[in-house]
């Protein structure tokens, strides 16, 4: 065993806590629209209007218990690294702005 790993000990498990399945906050669900917000792409007829509308409604189905200013951190980035012109991303990045409109 390595000297630097020799001792060392894992981090403890933690239980995630059984969620009411009739319940709105379905673990599964949640897990499904943050996979649907990291994956969404700007589509080839999509105007960018139409596409950081869609961002920022992922986002909110992906991230609805958090706050919105992290939200919004998570839709600037998705947005650009979605955007099917590199033209957007780059004016959004390069601009740093406080909203996604």
């Amino acid at each position: 065993m390595h000297p630097q790993v020799q001792g060392v000990t894992s981090p403890p498990v933690v239980l995630v806590p059984q969620v009411d399945r009739s319940g709105f906050c379905d673990f599964k669900l949640l897990e499904r629209a943050k996979v649907t917000f990291f994956s969404a792409r700007q589509a080839e007829n999509e105007s960018v209007d139409d596409w950081a509308d869609r961002v920022c409604t992922l986002a909110g189905n992906a991230y609805r218990d958090l706050s919105e200013e992290y939200v919004l951190q998570k839709s600037i980035l998705r947005f650009c690294m979605g955007a099917k012109e590199r033209e957007s991303e780059e004016r959004v990045m390069n601009h740093r702005p406080v909203s996604i409109e």
